[in-house]
């Protein structure tokens, strides 16, 4: 039989890890191409694919940003419901001795917990899809802005390619990990599974605890930075 193995947060840290240089960069791109909208003609000499640049960070202010800062907050949230249901689980395991099986009305509990979770996670997941495409053509284009800066630089406008790899690297962690959590999620609250050995079972739930404490207070941070970032960029 197989033992069941709870997700941990491993996977879902890249866009927390993401340093606040790094996120200011991008703002101030954002800010000056959007500034610049005035002078489009003149710009497109420099950055040919302005009106593309143009059009990604104008998305990025008004929808990506944000989009990014409500899936914190709702990650924060996450992770404080995933430690506090697994910190139950520990408890309600706490009288079972290594290697018993776990009493079955625990495992009705843990499946019917993580059926819970595994929903959460699906939204999680789904908004991490939605972000997926503006963040990408919000790389696309400010690194082909950044290939034309290099042939003819632009007064003001510095490159931004480390910013935006950072970016790129972490948009795709962030679809990856949330796929492997429900994953795990679907596996833990099936009725077909069963639920073994406490044993490792207590164990897991003792590392997964403080991975999801851990991801909680990341994206918390995360939340703070941003709101630093000014009202127009937080909107």
């Amino acid at each position: 039989m197989t033992d069941v193995v709870f997700p941990d947060a491993a996977g879902l840290a890249p866009p927390f890890a993401v340093p606040a240089g790094d996120w200011a960069a991008l703002d101030e791109r954002v800010s000056l191409t959007i500034e610049a909208q005035n002078i489009a003609p003149e710009i497109e000499q420099y950055i040919p694919n302005y009106p593309d640049l143009l059009q990604a960070c104008l998305t990025w202010r008004s929808t990506t940003w944000s989009g990014l800062i409500t899936h914190a907050v709702n990650t924060e949230l996450f992770g404080a419901k995933a430690a506090d249901e697994l910190g139950q689980l520990s408890d309600d395991l706490s009288g079972v001795k290594p290697g018993d099986p776990v009493p079955e009305a625990v495992s009705f509990i843990i499946r019917v917990s993580f059926q819970a979770l595994e929903q959460l996670a699906g939204q999680q997941a789904g908004n991490a899809q939605t972000l997926a495409g503006p963040i990408a053509a919000f790389v696309s284009a400010n690194q082909a802005a950044d290939a034309s800066l290099q042939k003819v630089p632009l007064d003001g406008w510095s490159p931004i390619a480390g910013p935006i790899a950072s970016l790129d690297a972490a948009a795709s962690d962030l679809q990856t990990g949330w796929g492997v959590v429900v994953s795990q999620l679907q596996a833990a609250s099936t009725d077909r599974l069963q639920i073994t050995t406490a044993e490792l079972l207590t164990s897991n739930l003792d590392t997964a605890v403080t991975s999801w404490t851990t991801l909680g207070a990341a994206a918390a941070a995360f939340v703070s930075m941003a709101s630093k970032l000014g009202s127009d960029a937080a909107a």
